[in-house]
């Protein structure tokens, strides 16, 4: 569900159905489209609706005002983060340093999908060699044909990663720099 210009506090905000009872949910993002010129709440919501049904839900504010707020004085150093998403079919785990794939377990047969003779889910910068003799066009440069690579970089350097573990889906976010660009991928694994 996107919301669009709720005024709402998200840290209260609760899901419920027509008749109270609250839906499990997930903020997946939030905040302003430059775009739209609008601000907005992107949220994950789980149910169950009849073939060819439909429902309505309630977005709103929870009327507590006791947010839990964590407090670690003790805490110097960041534990070891570990990047798993889970469900009841698959465990996938990420590479805490560069965001590449590790593991791919498929939970009732423990087979693990990974090829472990690569690195697996990676981006790649790939400059092609401009000339490509292979038609009748003759050399010159063309969308139409891959290239020879001239050069292959790898561009998980300097990944930054977060988890967002909630009732509805799971996700792994990663952001890569590199030249004057960036990517920003986001796997998830739904409940």
């Amino acid at each position: 569900i996107m919301l669009w210009d709720w005024t709402g506090d998200t840290d209260k905000l609760i899901v419920t159905d027509v008749d109270g009872r609250n839906l499990p949910h997930q903020i997946m993002s939030k905040g302003f489209n430059g775009y739209w010129g609008h601000h907005f709440v992107d949220i994950r919501v789980y149910l169950s609706v009849k073939s060819l049904g439909y429902t309505t839900i309630v977005v709103d504010e929870d009327e507590k005002d006791n947010i839990f707020a964590e407090y670690w004085p003790e805490k110097k150093q960041q534990w070891q983060e570990k990047f798993i998403l889970e469900n009841e079919y698959l465990r996938v785990e990420f590479n805490s340093q560069n965001g590449a794939l590790e593991n791919v377990i498929d939970k009732a047969s423990q087979d693990n999908y990974t090829d472990f003779s690569r690195e697996n889910g990676i981006f790649r910068l790939i400059t092609e060699a401009n000339h490509k003799e292979i038609s009748h066009w003759g050399s010159e440069m063309s969308g139409w044909f891959v290239g020879r690579y001239k050069n292959i970089e790898n561009i998980q350097q300097n990944c930054e990663m977060s988890l967002n573990k909630g009732e509805v889906t799971q996700a792994v976010t990663m952001e890569f720099a590199f030249n004057d660009s960036k990517i920003v991928c986001t796997v998830s694994l739904d409940k």
